[in-house]
């Protein structure tokens, strides 16, 4: 984790955890907690194990959609917090930080065809065309089919961010 420049830069929750153990401590108060709750069973102070081991993903919304707005909160060391939104180039390299160990980006809204592509009408990666090809099946060896569970959970994400929906 040491060379992963997105391991270094920000807080791991375990950090952040004591934090807020010294925090309350200085205050005098009750530390907060973090804790995940389901309602699948009969008491929702428990949390179930899963049936399977698959990744997949719930919402709870108006309309059975996703929610517009899945930014995430980051903790940079020494800097106050700050949202990333779910379509800047980071988000990836740093939730998925072995498939990019070198905090490499990911797509995003400005990247550019390679010049032999590009033409006078397209010049710019839509995210369907960067996610077919970062998940294309190839003859070299790919980290990311090779992944497991997180590719599975990148798959998810990809679905979340409507790469393969209508641009």
């Amino acid at each position: 984790m040491e060379n992963i420049p997105y391991a270094q830069a920000y807080k791991n929750i375990r950090a952040i955890e004591l934090e807020e153990e010294a925090r309350a401590i200085r205050e005098n108060i009750k530390p907060r907690r973090a804790s995940m709750h389901s309602t699948a069973g009969p008491d929702i102070k428990i949390l179930y194990t899963p049936i399977n081991n698959e990744i997949g993903v719930v919402f709870v919304g108006e309309d059975g959609a996703p929610p517009a707005n899945r930014d995430i909160i980051v903790y940079p060391h020494s800097q106050p917090t700050h949202r990333i939104s779910y379509l800047s180039c980071h988000l990836e390299p740093m939730i998925y930080l072995i498939l990019f160990p070198n905090g490499e980006k990911s797509w995003h809204i400005n990247m550019q065809h390679r010049p032999e592509q590009q033409t006078r009408v397209r010049n710019k990666v839509i995210m369907q065309e960067y996610h077919s090809y970062r998940l294309a099946i190839r003859d070299s060896f790919s980290i990311i089919h090779r992944s497991g569970k997180l590719f599975q959970a990148i798959k998810v994400n990809i679905w979340l961010n409507g790469s393969f929906s209508k641009e």
